[in-house]
């Protein structure tokens, strides 16, 4: 059994903090054979009872769509998410295919786990929360700024963007840097 969850919308920072409580270098991605303490997902499967407390990673809602379509196109990451359509079938930009709102509203209002939820930009500031809320000591990598921005799309994608994902960004922007969910 697995001590925590590492969980997020994809491209918050579940790979770098799953690795980091794992204690496995910062760079490099993610297998659940190379885990002992950590399992790491974004959609809550409801066969997950690996354990007990989650950590819920969350972040820039458009930055996160963004760097998704851009960074991790291929239909194992879709897969992750619930999504069974077609690659040519996907339009992030124009609807959720990938279940961003459902894996929030699932992970910020639990059936099961204790949850953490932290905003990316947030967890070298939350260290010690999250080091009190995990049970163990871990290094977190360097702080670096992300490499996805607004202007890596053009106006009509950013607009869609907005347009589709204008319930999610509205909740996220409302929720606090941490939050302890029970």
């Amino acid at each position: 059994m697995y001590k925590i969850i590492v969980a997020g919308i994809p491209r918050t920072g579940t790979t770098l903090l799953a690795r980091a409580l794992e204690g496995l270098e910062p760079k490099g991605s993610w297998s659940q054979k190379q885990a002992n303490k950590v399992y790491k997902t974004h959609y809550p499967e409801t066969d997950v009872n690996v354990c007990d407390k989650a950590i819920f990673l969350f972040g820039d809602v458009i930055k996160s769509v963004i760097s998704y379509r851009k960074r991790r196109w291929d239909i194992n990451s879709m897969r992750n998410c619930q999504c069974y359509k077609d690659l040519k079938d996907i339009d992030l930009y124009k609807r959720d295919d990938c279940n961003f709102e459902k894996i929030f509203d699932s992970w910020t209002n639990p059936i099961k786990h204790e949850v953490l939820a932290i905003k990316y930009s947030n967890i070298w500031n939350c260290k010690d929360k999250i080091k009190e809320f995990v049970g163990w000591d871990f290094i977190l990598p360097t702080k670096r700024n992300r490499l996805t921005n607004y202007v890596d799309v053009d106006n009509v994608d950013l607009h869609n963007i907005r347009n589709t994902y204008k319930n999610l960004i509205k909740t996220v922007n409302k929720m606090p840097n941490i939050k302890e969910i029970r």
